[in-house]
């Protein structure tokens, strides 16, 4: 399964950055976040547990961090693999936002079927989340 989303936020990249990689605060403007513990600043190795609604505690492991521009971070459980990587650009109307989620492994057919939805629209509703976030702070380009 691979699940792709991209958006527009009217915002510089720092400020999205800033916001994007304190993922400890992601419940505070996603609700497809109950809880992410944590250490507070991202790097290569750190590991954060994620509990979603309707969804088991995940151990996410971050492996790949551009600061200011990109991290991945993955899940392993037995059977399943699973990655996440968070891609930002500059545009001229502000920062391009690019989601890229995807399962492998022998339960990934199994976890399509089961969970495919879910997980499409919770990686539609992040996107959209970050967006409004700055968008209800008043934080957006004129």
């Amino acid at each position: 399964m691979i699940i792709q989303e991209q958006i527009l936020i009217s915002a510089p990249i720092e400020a999205v950055w800033s916001v994007l990689a304190d993922v400890t605060r992601w419940p505070v403007w996603t609700p497809t976040m109950t809880s992410v513990q944590g250490p507070p600043e991202l790097a290569v190795g750190r590991t954060y547990n994620i509990r979603q609604p309707r969804f088991p505690v995940a151990r996410w492991t971050v492996t790949d961090l551009q600061p200011g521009l990109t991290f991945t971070w993955v899940s392993r459980v037995p059977g399943l693999y699973s990655s996440a990587s968070h891609t930002l650009s500059t545009t001229p109307n502000g920062t391009q936002l690019k989601l890229h989620f995807q399962q492998t492994g022998l339960f990934a057919p199994l976890a399509n079927y089961a969970a495919g939805p879910l997980c499409q629209a919770y990686v539609r509703i992040e996107a959209e989340s970050l967006r409004k976030h700055f968008e209800a702070r008043g934080l957006t380009r004129s």
